[in-house]
């Protein structure tokens, strides 16, 4: 089930609380942000509602959703904080205790890891489903729209 409303708005706004977390955002933190939001369908004034949100003293990224959305959003958090480069004491500490605040242990949020450093070091190779056209990493087995295999032919 796809998030919407004030879920979808949270979910990004935790994306967005992470790319800021050393004061700025870097041009990949923001371009990355905005390819999600993207993804997920959600429009321009949700990620600004989210914007909004993150940038509040009193912000704390929550797990949102069901446990797919959860994942994922762990996901999404870990891609903003390499994107760049680099990752920050405080995104690690996040991103460690959003883990465990889902169930993800240790070794899975390495494998995790592992599949977003092979994402990044394969630059911006992206992948089309054959059957409704959304774009997905190239890691992706399976469309995240429609649920169609999206085979490396794809990309």
């Amino acid at each position: 089930m796809a998030l919407v409303g004030e879920e979808l708005v949270m979910y990004l706004a935790n994306l967005v609380s992470v790319a800021r977390i050393d004061g700025s955002v870097s041009p990949k933190k923001s371009e990355a942000v905005a390819r999600i939001q993207k993804r997920m369908g959600a429009k321009k004034t949700e990620l600004n509602k989210a914007m909004k949100l993150a940038e509040r003293d009193d912000y704390k990224i929550e797990p949102i959703g069901h446990f797919t959305d959860k994942v994922q959003n762990l996901e999404d958090l870990l891609y903003v904080s390499v994107v760049d480069g680099e990752i920050h004491a405080q995104e690690k500490t996040i991103i460690v205790n959003f883990a465990k605040d889902i169930g993800v242990t240790q070794d899975q949020l390495n494998l995790i890891m592992g599949d977003i450093n092979r994402l990044l070091a394969s630059g911006t190779a992206r992948s089309s489903c054959r059957a409704c056209g959304a774009e997905a990493p190239v890691i992706t087995r399976f469309c995240a729209e429609c649920g169609a295999a999206v085979s490396k032919a794809d990309s």
